[in-house]
């Protein structure tokens, strides 16, 4: 379990320093890059994975195949309140809360920075 949250980390951090080397014209393309850009960045956001009788930080990447191992179903996930948005499961595998609100917030944070904007693609001149 262990090995596959560490292989979406690292493969979450190659995505992202990858996308830096991308060039795109038009608006529509530039966009969909952001958002992109942005989801990926929420996916490294800390959050708090509270299970049994502990509290881990941890990238949000890292949660999900916790969160899926323990998952028996989809219809066994709830959304919870905590004064922050959860997701977890009491079902089946046991009490487990993922901290969502952090992903969140580095979410709509990358949207606005512009480290997030795409690189204009060079054109040469033809003559």
């Amino acid at each position: 379990m262990l090995a596959i949250a560490g292989i979406s980390l690292v493969a979450v951090i190659v995505a992202l320093c990858l996308m830096r080397f991308i060039r795109i014209d038009g608006a529509l393309g530039r966009s969909v890059y952001r958002v992109i850009f942005s989801v990926l960045a929420g996916l490294l956001a800390p959050t708090l994975i509270v299970a049994g009788h502990g509290v881990l930080p941890v990238p949000f990447i890292a949660c999900v195949p916790v969160l899926a191992y323990n998952t028996t179903s989809i219809a066994a996930l709830e959304l919870g309140g905590y004064g922050l948005l959860a997701v977890g499961t009491n079902l089946g595998g046991g009490y487990m809360w993922v901290f969502t609100l952090p992903s969140l917030l580095a979410f709509a944070l990358m949207l606005a920075l512009p480290l997030s904007r795409a690189k204009r693609r060079l054109t040469r001149a033809i003559g």
